[in-house]
């Protein structure tokens, strides 16, 4: 498959972002979408009006439902955590599996109205297991070469096993969505005001269909929308928070600077938020290093 790689900064710069419309195409095949999403949707491997819609939408929700508060009251639990942790004398601390777990209630939270505390840990555990197999196998050469004339390979030994994978995560992730939606739609109540994005998708799918028109907001594309808010959010965030905290502990000069400039501007008493961006300059750049 002949591809062409710009690596000239102009030339991304002038194709990417001023263009942005013209090479904002993707690439897929319908047989791999077939077993990977059961048809065409959700908005990582779409594009045109299809895409266009339920990234919009799906931005509307998150700035309608506050993501940054999700965040911020994630961040205070964490801080918790690790404080308690030190108060019962724990001194070893596994941030990563933490960032984890913090990143998933936030994607949990806004998709289905909860995060993962107590007993929910088990069930966080259990899609965890199924997001991080569907990466690594999506990730493998193997999977790659299935992209085109998917269903020859279900014969073929080695590429028959990623096949039946492939479609085994996909079915795993699909359950526990469509429990999630289901009981969204028991509890569907037009008078109140949406509380999550399932909630405000039901709401806009019943709408559509009372209009008595042709539209894409259908619970395919439901379990497809939140499987990709699962696969972008999950692994891409808490590997970069992961890398960020080891970038700090393996320089403690760096680490003490951002610390100074918290202090000074924020003090103690309350959160980070990005009102305070324009007033943290170094805190910027050491994120900028962080996620290169």
């Amino acid at each position: 498959m002949p591809m062409v790689m710009i690596t000239d900064y102009a030339l991304i710069i002038e194709n990417f972002q001023k263009q942005g419309d013209v090479f904002a195409g993707r690439l897929y095949t319908d047989s791999f979408m077939k077993i990977m999403r059961e048809g065409n949707y959700g908005v990582i491997h779409m594009d045109g009006d299809i895409w266009r819609e339920h990234r919009r939408f799906a931005l509307q929700v998150l700035r309608d439902f506050g993501l940054g508060k999700n965040v911020l009251g994630e961040v205070s639990e964490f801080i918790k955590k690790v404080k308690n942790d030190v108060k019962n004398g724990i001194t070893e601390h596994d941030l990563a599996d933490q960032f984890q777990i913090s990143v998933g209630s936030v994607i949990n939270a806004v998709l289905f109205g909860y995060r993962f505390e107590g007993e929910k840990l088990q069930e966080y555990n259990e899609i965890k297991k199924y997001v991080d197999d569907m990466i690594k196998v999506l990730a493998n050469p193997v999977s790659l070469i299935m992209w085109k004339n998917t269903e020859l390979f279900k014969y073929v030994p080695l590429f028959r096993g990623y096949y039946y994978r492939i479609i085994e995560n996909r079915k795993r992730l699909f359950n526990f969505f469509d429990h999630q939606i289901k009981e969204h739609v028991n509890e569907l109540n037009f008078d109140s005001a949406p509380t999550d994005y399932v909630d405000a998708y039901l709401r806009e799918q019943a709408k559509r269909d009372k209009e008595c028109v042709p539209h894409t907001f259908h619970i395919t594309q439901l379990y497809n929308m939140c499987f990709d808010l699962w696969i972008a959010g999950q692994e891409t965030t808490s590997s970069t928070l992961s890398w960020g905290m080891a970038y700090l502990m393996l320089n403690p000069d760096m680490q003490e600077k951002l610390h100074q400039e918290l202090s000074r501007v924020i003090g103690s008493d309350r959160l980070v938020t990005l009102n305070d961006k324009k007033n943290l300059p170094y805190t910027n750049a050491v994120i900028n290093v962080s996620r290169l």
